[in-house]
């Protein structure tokens, strides 16, 4: 049926009960082409597709073309941002821990807003802090203010730091950081 006041519309999610054969004012127009990309024609670009990352496209004819509609998309050119600490101090009885070997065990990270952190001992070993708890399938991991817990892959260094990355089109506020660290030799 066509009419000014009717709209038919497929759902990409199951509907709850309660709103089924419900009227709503709140709707929105889902697309799986974006267009407009002809100064960026040839390259690689990340992409976040209604809050959750998306695989990266290359933008032909000046689109790209996502696996599935969506509402709000953010597409641009990829970095990778990463942090690395100083060299770790401990009190000791031998020079703050210079000239003994470190093992990073654990790292605590306090953020803010963030999702998609990776941290490790070295940019080569990088352990991935799990974000997804109890959202729905099909639904985007929440944005976390909170502490991270990640249980680091072993390596023992003289430095003691660790690097943490963000690559994804994600936010990444980093608040604290706390290692848990076990010296040798």
């Amino acid at each position: 049926m066509s009419a000014p006041t009717v709209a038919s519309v497929t759902t990409d999610k199951t509907i709850p009960a309660a709103l089924r054969a419900a009227a709503t004012t709140e709707w929105a127009l889902a697309r799986n082409t974006m267009s407009g990309l002809d100064h960026l024609e040839g390259e690689t670009l990340n992409v976040l597709a209604d809050g959750a990352v998306h695989p990266r496209r290359t933008v032909s004819s000046g689109a790209i073309t996502l696996d599935a509609p969506a509402v709000i998309v953010h597409a641009g050119l990829p970095i990778t941002a990463d942090a690395q600490t100083l060299p770790a101090i401990l009190q000791t009885d031998s020079a703050f821990g210079q000239g003994r070997v470190k093992n990073i065990n654990k790292a605590w990270l306090r953020v803010y807003r963030s999702s998609g952190i990776w941290i490790g001992p070295d940019a080569e070993h990088l352990v991935e802090a799990k974000q997804r708890t109890t959202e729905p399938y099909g639904s985007p991991p929440a944005l976390k203010s909170d502490e991270v817990e990640v249980l680091l892959s072993p390596s023992w260094q003289e430095s003691g730091q660790v690097y943490v990355r963000q690559s994804d089109p994600l936010p990444l506020t980093l608040v604290a950081l706390t290692l848990e660290v076990q010296t040798g030799g």
